[in-house]
């Protein structure tokens, strides 16, 4: 069922799907209708199958109903040599068959031309878009290698927008919806992917309708090409990651690495760290699934990138805007409370231990203590379970979400 409803999400497949039904029920009705004509013409000694009989032979299978079948489809175009006895019945039938059959080839005729009109109207935009960036790197005479990134992007993204609705864009689709019925699509949308992190998971618990702020305002879907960085080492941080689609890896900087980087920030004429950070990350480099959230910690602290993510296939994450999530937390301190005990956590994590991009609440150690009884509970990749034991954790004040400011988790 779910390789149907994929394949059905695609706009060319749709076109074909459609096509195909409305050809099939035009050969029904034919198939209907020349079954009926048959059996009315043979009701009797006077109907046309007995007259038809005497002369072709025509009580015999599959003759019969090929006759009948070719009637019932010349109907709808075109005349044939299959003509019924002058009897009331058999002529009222064929009166009203004819009717109904022309209003069905129109209707047949309007469907076909819509389709190709939309398929028209799809290639269009397509191309329009290819052509447009063809020009573009023309102009301003793009490198050939850079520009087959680009036309390559264009084709994955198209391909992208055309499987989430005829080539329709979130951002267009949300625009024709009002705003209620707008937020409602983007939280029942984006709330399954929010719910990988488990502080999200209990917010959504502890306080649903902020966590329905965050998921329509705080979100937003980036695309990344092959090659592309998701983030790099040593940036700052104003966002938390969720893998959705695609391939990418993440490459956590030792101390070697980080040796080498300063030694050539400092030293211009060591040409080889680019060769020693691609043995990295051949060795040492770790796949990234698509359950997967990132840079947690920012939402905590300011928070500098330890490593690089950086996508392998055409990649798209949902990310979390940092300040955005902020602002909405100030305008409730009772959320607020809470939320700055457990950044004293995390301070206090990231003073004691050296933390990665994947840093998560559950490594925490008042967590693990917790998970350790209640495995059931863990959110991580791979374990399933309720988020309500983090929730009364959160009422308590043994746990809390994010915090805008190091000065805000200093002052407690």
């Amino acid at each position: 069922r779910n390789i149907l409803l994929g394949f059905s999400s695609s706009f060319l497949i749709n076109s074909i799907l459609r096509s195909a039904f409305y050809l099939l029920a035009v050969f029904c009705w034919v198939h209907v209708s020349a079954c009926a004509f048959y059996f009315l013409g043979s009701r009797n000694d006077e109907g046309w199958v007995s007259t038809w009989s005497e002369d072709k032979g025509l009580d015999t299978y599959p003759l019969n109903y090929m006759v009948s079948l070719q009637w019932a489809a010349s109907q709808l175009q075109g005349e044939t040599d299959i003509t019924p006895n002058f009897s009331a019945h058999e002529r009222g039938f064929v009166a009203v068959h004819v009717l109904f059959s022309v209003v069905l080839l129109s209707m047949l005729f309007g469907k076909l031309t819509s389709i190709l009109n939309s398929l028209e109207m799809y290639r269009q935009r397509r191309h329009q878009l290819e052509h447009a960036a063809l020009r573009y790197l023309h102009k301003h005479k793009i490198t050939s290698d850079l520009a087959n990134r680009v036309r390559h992007y264009i084709e994955w993204k198209q391909k992208m927008d055309a499987s989430n609705g005829e080539g329709v864009s979130e951002r267009e689709l949300m625009l024709n919806l009002p705003v209620e019925l707008r937020r409602e699509v983007l939280e029942e949308s984006r709330k399954p992917i929010a719910m990988r992190s488990p502080i999200l998971h209990a917010l959504s618990e502890l306080a649903p309708s902020v966590n329905s702020m965050v998921c329509c305002d705080a979100f937003a879907e980036t695309n990344y090409a092959p090659q592309d960085f998701v983030f790099s080492f040593g940036t700052l941080c104003k966002h938390m990651y969720f893998a959705v689609k695609g391939t990418s890896m993440y490459l956590r900087y030792s101390l070697i690495l980080r040796a080498l980087l300063h030694h050539t920030t400092l030293n211009w004429n060591m040409p080889h760290f680019s060769t020693i950070l691609d043995r990295y990350w051949a060795t040492h480099g770790k796949q990234v699934s698509e359950r997967e959230c990132a840079c947690e910690a920012a939402l905590w602290v300011p928070w500098a990138h330890t490593g690089d993510w950086r996508a392998q296939s055409h990649f798209t994450a949902l990310v979390l805007d940092v300040q955005m999530f902020g602002d909405i937390i100030g305008y409730y301190p009772l959320v607020q409370r809470p939320m700055k005990a457990h950044a004293h956590l995390v301070l206090k994590a990231l003073c004691d231990v050296d933390i990665s991009d994947f840093f998560s609440s559950l490594d925490l150690p008042q967590f693990q203590r917790f998970v350790s009884y209640a495995p059931e509970a863990s959110l991580r990749p791979g374990r399933q379970g309720s988020a309500s034991k983090l929730q009364r954790m959160w009422s308590t004040g043994t746990s809390s979400y994010a915090i805008r400011r190091l000065s805000e988790c200093s002052k407690g």
